[in-house]
């Protein structure tokens, strides 16, 4: 597996490997100086042959703890603590790990303690560029006879009074704008569908009212004179707003039946249907 990742990568590995490492000298490069054993059991031999082997070292025995925040096994006698769960990672990012210590305070086993790994990474900032929003004309104009020959005679008037010049994209910046002062002037663009057309002043007006029961609830020394009213608030604000949304989705249903049946407009269908779509 970990031939497969990318050098460049970060690779961390780390788990319940059920070895214990000592202080050799042979191997102080990979395990550090601040290890619980003296000793190194087969189990850490393997584990530093497979470090050195991909140039990767033992983060979980390089930093100075006390010794009851290094071991992360006891026995249930309580006379023994090993440190056998270990932490590794690339030689050449070891820097993005800042501290491995063991938890006493979380139960999470009978027999084992909590091993904390605590990274410093950052993460590249990829700059992008912010899209320039495109214009919508309104459509309804774009089929109206009479609305094209005014924009046609509009356009053609704009375009008669640009001059020559040597320049080509002078020219054209002219042209453009020409063309978009006149579709703005006639054609206009075409408004912006609100996409939670549910949500209007009404439901406003009863999530405040229920907000404001909420910090009077808190304010008060007694809170039960205003738990009732806090759940009244809540109870009403929630039905209306499933109300709402019920009332909205029948609605659309309606709509998309009729342009189905009455008027076979693919078009409007796909577009009432893309309103359904989670925001």
């Amino acid at each position: 597996m970990v031939d497969e990742v990318p050098k460049s990568d970060l690779i961390i590995i780390l788990g319940d490997v059920n070895a214990k490492l000592g202080k050799k000298p042979a191997y102080q490069k990979i395990t550090g100086e601040h290890t619980l054993h003296e000793e190194t059991t087969r189990n850490g031999e393997l584990l530093c042959d497979f470090a050195a082997a991909n140039n990767m070292i033992v983060m979980s025995t390089q930093f100075q703890h006390k010794q009851i925040h290094k071991g992360n096994w006891r026995s249930l006698d309580y006379n023994i603590i090993n440190q056998i769960d270990h932490v590794l990672v690339n030689q050449n990012k070891k820097e993005a790990i800042v501290d491995v210590r063991s938890l006493r305070g979380p139960n999470i086993d009978p027999d084992q303690f909590l091993l904390k790994t605590t990274l410093k990474k950052k993460l590249p900032n990829i700059h992008k560029r912010k899209p320039i929003p495109s214009i919508k004309w309104n459509k309804t104009n774009t089929q109206n006879p009479s609305k094209l020959r005014q924009y046609r005679t509009s356009l053609h008037n704009k375009l008669k009074n640009i001059q020559d010049t040597n320049n080509i994209e002078e020219e054209w910046e002219r042209i453009k704008e020409a063309i978009t002062d006149a579709a703005n002037k006639v054609i206009q663009t075409q408004s912006k569908t609100p996409r939670n057309e549910r949500w209007d002043e009404e439901c406003r007006q009863d999530i405040k009212k229920k907000n404001d029961a909420r910090s009077k609830w808190f304010q008060q020394k007694t809170r039960a004179s205003q738990e009732a009213r806090r759940k009244k608030m809540r109870i009403e604000a929630n039905v209306l707003i499933r109300q709402k949304k019920k009332a909205w989705m029948n609605n659309k249903i309606l709509q998309i039946e009729y342009n189905k049946k009455k008027r076979n407009d693919a078009r409007k269908i796909f577009q009432e249907i893309k309103t359904f779509k989670p925001q």
